[in-house]
């Protein structure tokens, strides 16, 4: 039996009457969607060369309501690692992918997961408000009626701030507000899984910090959010819950951003102070300290999280007089500074981050002190289901499991594959072809003059040769030309308007 999740794509669920837009943000399902996959394995073939692996081994999990991120340097495998999980990429994979405790079926799995591109693949010439309502009309189920519709769309309008541009046409949309469109589509059926490949990637700082902070929103709802990231920003990097970072194929960190500082000091790497853990991690991984990675990726296959969990939740760690407050800590070695507790109120808001803090351990001891391990005797009997905020003074933020509505669909439910049948879809896309062509003045005008100056053409060439017999030739030359003309002139703007459709 497949697990039950929300299935936005074939029935609507619940998004409240009253708190529309609080609903948005959460995710409404009757289980838990954790992605998980074990010694998953991708490779090309070369030719001659044979097989060449991209993703050598691998596992991790990503869980529901955590923002996760996927690092490393170029050619590390992030994008194949991405393309997997989302299933797209089926070919010359070895492993297994599991949702839950279930495996993945793939065709069930593509329903209740979306993939939104690096680029904002949208149509220039339709308003905020069409896109949506288009989106809604083709993911929703034809039993919602239009106000049910018009009402989720407003919400998600009103959530990512698009209200101001809702008659503006998407060609003059800033690159922000490009990003959260294809953001909100996705969301109108509500999916529990969603993937993000570099969505920070043409914002400004400004705009990236707000998309991420949305993606951290939509997290705390209850869904599994993965994203690939290049080499963000401190601040950005903060907001991420879940750090999976990959070299050469191999998986040299997986576990709480918070924890990363810790467990380089763990191995030996300390990270300079007020230096962005980003960039200096990304600095060990292409090898500027040395050759580490493969000692990272052995330390990483030995994490043992469910032992470090056990203790944080009986003790509280710190760094330079700074709680870290997390749930789990993928580390098996980490380095206790202090046994005291500061007050809530310690510090000012200038200082740094607790992830961010670099461990207090000198050059002469620091294998000493990174030596230290810290293991619990016996596993958590029950280990709360939350995501906490990195810095100490932050908001805990947990997945309310009252949001479960016994409306959502099952994973496993046959009955229909997608939510609008055939009528409906054609419907909506010659309706939305059709205001695309019209809005389209450059390539309306050039069609038009294209046809009158060729048929001006075709006219002279062939002027009174069809009443001839013996230019018969001429005739099929004529009827070629024309037939040529006319299927190229109608194929040609479709081919190159067919990736926004």
């Amino acid at each position: 039996m497949q697990p039950s999740v929300c299935n936005g794509s074939e029935k609507t669920t619940s998004w409240g009457e009253n708190n529309g837009f609080q609903s948005v943000v959460n995710m409404e399902s009757n289980q838990i969607t954790n992605l998980k996959f074990e010694d998953l394995k991708y490779f090309v073939i070369q030719g001659r060369a044979g097989k060449k692996f991209i993703l050598k081994g691998i596992s991790g999990e990503f869980k529901s309501g955590e923002l996760s991120a996927i690092m490393g340097p170029s050619g590390a495998g992030k994008s194949s690692l991405m393309n997997i999980l989302a299933g797209y990429c089926t070919q010359n994979v070895i492993g297994d992918v599991s949702i839950g405790s279930s495996l993945r079926n793939l065709q069930q799995f593509r329903k209740i997961s979306c993939y939104i591109m690096q680029d904002d693949l949208l149509l220039p010439h339709l308003s905020v408000d069409e896109a949506m309502m288009c989106s809604a009309n083709l993911k929703l189920s034809e039993k919602t009626n239009y106000a049910s519709k018009r009402k989720i769309v407003d919400n998600i309008i009103n959530l990512l701030g698009l209200r101001e541009a809702l008659h503006t046409r998407t060609s003059q949309l800033s690159g922000g507000q490009k990003k959260r469109l294809a953001i909100a589509q996705e969301l109108v059926n509500n999916p529990p899984i969603m993937f993000f490949d570099e969505p920070t990637s043409g914002l400004d700082s400004a705009s990236c910090f707000h998309c991420i902070s949305l993606l951290r929103r939509l997290a705390r709802g209850g869904r599994t959010i993965i994203c690939t990231i290049h080499q963000p920003s401190a601040k950005i990097f903060e907001l991420f819950d879940h750090l999976y970072f990959l070299t050469d194929g191999h998986c040299i960190y997986r576990g709480p951003v918070s924890c990363l500082v810790p467990y380089l000091a763990s191995q030996d790497l300390i990270c300079p102070s007020y230096h962005n853990p980003a960039d200096y991690f990304m600095e060990v991984a292409c090898g500027e300290y040395g050759d580490h990675y493969m000692r990272l990726a052995m330390a990483a296959r030995r994490q043992t999280l469910d032992e470090i969990v056990d203790y944080l939740k009986k003790k509280k760690v710190f760094l330079n007089s700074t709680i870290i407050q997390t749930n789990d800590c993928p580390i098996d070695n980490i380095q206790i500074v202090s046994d005291t507790i500061p007050s809530r109120d310690h510090g000012s808001s200038s200082s740094p981050s607790p992830s961010f803090c670099s461990p207090i351990i000198k050059h002469d001891d620091k294998k000493k002190k990174a030596k230290q391990i810290v293991k619990s005797q016996e596993s958590p009997s029950h280990i709360e289901m939350s995501v906490l905020l990195p810095h100490p003074n932050g908001p805990i933020h947990t997945i309310d499991q009252g949001l479960v509505n016994s409306d959502c669909i099952k994973y496993d439910d046959p009955s229909r594959e997608f939510a609008a049948n055939q009528l409906t879809q054609f419907r909506v896309l010659l309706v939305r072809n059709i205001l695309s062509i019209m809005r389209d003045s450059t390539l309306t005008h050039l069609r038009l003059v294209s046809h009158i100056v060729v048929g001006i053409l075709i006219g002279v060439l062939y002027f009174r040769v069809g009443n001839l017999g013996y230019e018969v030739i001429s005739n099929a030359a004529f009827v070629f030309f024309t037939l040529l003309f006319l299927m190229f002139a109608s194929l040609m703007p479709t081919v190159m308007t067919c990736k926004y459709k």
